[in-house]
């Protein structure tokens, strides 16, 4: 492991703050996430539900789909938070009440990454749940779990347009040598040119 003195080693500033971000991009954001529930609609209306023996009353279907939904924002900080721990330890999770788009559960860690695993940490609760549901689609068994599976899918990439905005802002950045995430952003440490 190598020893970083941040202050010194490396030319270092704020990137992305949430509280920071534009309006028009926070526009642009809030539309990304509206638009990415459509194709995930377009999936759970193909299901065939003729066979399912579990389908309840609407009121307890309404109130499984919210808590399945709530429970996805949840699970996807601890998909973060999984992908912190592989590639450095020092995770932490928490949740604040104003995190510049709304209020949010945020997983974060003390330590330095590469770009490549931090790439890999933004868009690790993506890939996962995409994979996850790839593997349970084709089965088609209980349409009623399968349709909330869709649903808690569809909320994770709404939930993840933060994530990638600074995937595309940390792609954007050259030179990078670490980025440490903070509880609101990231910080990225360049090499002094």
């Amino acid at each position: 492991m190598e020893i970083v003195n941040k202050d010194t080693d490396y030319q270092s500033y704020q990137f992305i703050h949430t509280k920071n971000i534009p309006r028009t991009h926070k526009l642009l954001m809030y539309t990304f996430a509206t638009i990415s529930l459509i194709p995930f609609n377009f999936l759970a209306y193909s299901i065939d539900y003729t066979e399912d023996y579990f389908y309840p009353s609407i009121p307890i279907s309404i109130l499984i789909a919210i808590s399945s939904c709530l429970a996805m924002l949840l699970i996807h900080e601890l998909m973060h938070a999984l992908f912190f721990y592989i590639f450095g330890k020092n995770t932490r999770i928490g949740f604040v009440p104003n995190a510049g788009i709304g209020p949010a559960f945020y997983a974060t860690s003390t330590t330095l990454f590469t770009k490549g695993q931090f790439l890999l940490i933004l868009l690790a609760p993506q890939i996962l749940t995409i994979i996850f549901l790839l593997l349970y689609f084709p089965l088609q068994s209980f349409p009623f779990i399968l349709n909330n599976i869709i649903y808690m899918t569809a909320v994770n990439f709404a939930g993840g347009v933060a994530d990638f905005y600074m995937t595309i802002a940390l792609i954007k950045v050259k030179n990078v040598k670490y980025v440490e995430d903070m509880e609101l952003g990231i910080k990225i440490y360049r090499e002094k040119r």
